[in-house]
């Protein structure tokens, strides 16, 4: 009897050690650098997820209306943060999302603005172009929504 309620005991505080240092659950979000479009979720053990969202952006919206079959996604991670039994973060981890993600909102008017050629083209540059060059037009959304509002 002793025996078995030790063995009891110890699972139980093994149990709690590991509740403390291991994530219960994991909150993961992923933004697109083509469109900018954001999903997320929360991923608990044996990998069954809830609170799914998928938010489309504009820009996704247009290239699914006007260019269908061009439709690509590059999705990187922003947040990856696990959670201990009583809610509190012990693991950090995500990628790096490129200059759309800084500019989500403004985005989002600046497609509402925008003629379908410059979306188009700003599609095509984030898929092909280079660093500088998106870095650059994404400022332009920047200045181009401070102009109008």
């Amino acid at each position: 009897m002793m025996k078995k309620l030790a063995v009891i005991l110890g699972l139980c505080l093994a149990a709690s050690f590991l509740s403390v240092i291991c994530p219960v659950y994991t909150k993961r979000a992923f933004h697109c650098d083509y469109t900018g479009s954001i999903k997320s979720w929360t991923e608990w053990p044996l990998g069954f997820k809830t609170e799914e969202v998928y938010r489309k952006s504009k820009l996704e919206e247009f290239m699914e209306l006007k260019h269908p079959g061009e439709l690509k996604h590059k999705w990187v991670s922003f947040q990856g943060t696990g959670y201990d039994i009583f809610g509190r973060p012990i693991v950090h981890g995500h990628g790096r999302p490129g200059p759309l993600l800084q500019v989500r909102p403004y985005l989002e008017k600046w497609c509402e603005v925008t003629s379908d050629q410059e979306k188009t083209r700003l599609y095509e540059l984030l898929i092909h172009g280079d660093q500088k060059e998106i870095q650059k037009s994404v400022d332009g959304i920047w200045s181009r929504i401070e102009d109008k509002y």
